[in-house]
Parts: C-alpha cells; structure tokens; sequence
C-alpha cells in the first residue's frame, strides 16, 4: 500500500538485517488481446489509447507498471486493488487486459495468461521462452521486486550481526533453497550495508515514478 506520509522513515527507523529473496515478475497480457509481443502490446496501445485496462495488487506492480507506461508512452486505464488475489480475478475474466505477476499466473489462470517479458535483466529459468525487456525493444525497469529482513534502528549491532549470521546459514539449506526456486524466487542473504544500499538505490526508484506517473490519484 501507498501513502503519502508514512508514518515511518525506512531509512532513519529501520536496521537492515539481510536481504531474504527476489521475486521473477513477468509482464502478461490476457489471451484475448490480440498481441504476443511486448512490441505488438505497444503498438495496440498506442493505436487503442485509454481502451486497454491493467491491474496492480502491490507496490512493485504500481511501480513497474508506471514506469513502463512512462518510457513507453502508453495510455492505460489503472486499476488498483488492495490484493492481487482480486486483480488476478478479473484478469482472468478479461475485465484487465495487462498484469504484472509471478510465473504462477500461467498455471493459475489456466492457459489465459500470456507472458510478454520478464522484469529480470535475464531470461529466467522457469520460463526460459520469454524475453527481458531489453531483449522486446524497452529499456528495463529500474524497480526490484524484494523482500528483507529489519529491525528498530536502535537494535545494537552484536544483535543485528548474529541474526545476519542466523539468516545466512538458514538460507543455505539445499531443501529451503529448492522450496524458493519452484515458486520463482532466488533466496539469497547479504551484509546489513548491502540492503542499506539496495534500500537507498530503490527509494528514488519509487519516487520518481510515483511522481511522474501521479499513482495517488487513483
């Protein structure tokens, strides 16, 4: 969920602990659009402007959505939704055309998922047919999809240092490992500094396209 004032500084009340997963997004389209390309899924945009609907259940859906309407100059209607279990419903039932998932869209929606690309800089494993961004012809998107580990910002750092180890040694365990793989996610720790970082690289990230994009006003 967005808000315009949070009532939390990310960067001032939160320790970062490890980086947990990343998640493999793909871009779909619903089968009854008639495209099978990113290139062709612009191209219909731009000739049908405000006639194709997408629909975003989280924030890394807003995000990536707004920035590939931003550099691709299309216009399409947002939907919003406060879960993707309800987005995913009406895409499945072509009330929105585009969506922003997981690999598990394919099955779930029983072959009426199209994927067009992948939101990785590489193809993935899990559906190695499909392109990245660069490869369709688009500048790729600068959002991550992530999750992390946190802490009060005042949690002393000997306590911080042993979770960190805790995670790590967790997130080695070959039965965890596979478990994250199957549902397209990598499982991977890092240093506290490391997710400060991926912290600070993807705020502006959001930023920017909250702002160039007005997400707030649906």
């Amino acid at each position: 969920k967005l808000t315009k004032k949070p009532p939390y500084d990310p960067l001032k009340d939160l320790a970062p602990i490890t980086h947990f997963s990343s998640f493999t997004y793909f871009i779909y389209v619903n089968e009854e659009l008639p495209v099978k390309t990113m290139a062709e899924l612009v191209a219909y945009v731009h000739k049908n402007p405000g006639k194709v609907a997408y629909g975003t259940g989280d924030s890394t859906q807003l995000v990536a959505m707004a920035q590939l309407c931003a550099q691709a100059k299309l216009d399409m209607i947002h939907v919003p939704y406060k879960g993707t279990s309800a987005a995913f419903t009406d895409f499945v039932g072509n009330r929105i055309q585009v969506m922003v998932s997981g690999f598990e869209l394919v099955e779930q929606s029983k072959g009426k998922a199209r994927p067009l690309a992948t939101l990785l800089p590489e193809r993935s494993p899990i559906l190695p047919n499909v392109p990245t961004l660069a490869e369709a012809g688009l500048t790729p998107l600068t959002t991550k999809p992530w999750s992390a580990f946190f802490a009060p910002a005042k949690t002393p750092r000997p306590i911080i240092d042993q979770l960190n180890a805790a995670f790590a040694a967790a997130f080695k365990d070959p039965k965890l490992q596979e478990y994250f793989k199957v549902r397209g996610s990598v499982l991977q720790s890092s240093t506290p500094e490391a997710m400060q970082q991926l912290l600070v690289e993807q705020m502006p990230v959001f930023a920017q396209a909250i702002k160039t994009f007005d997400l707030y006003r649906n």
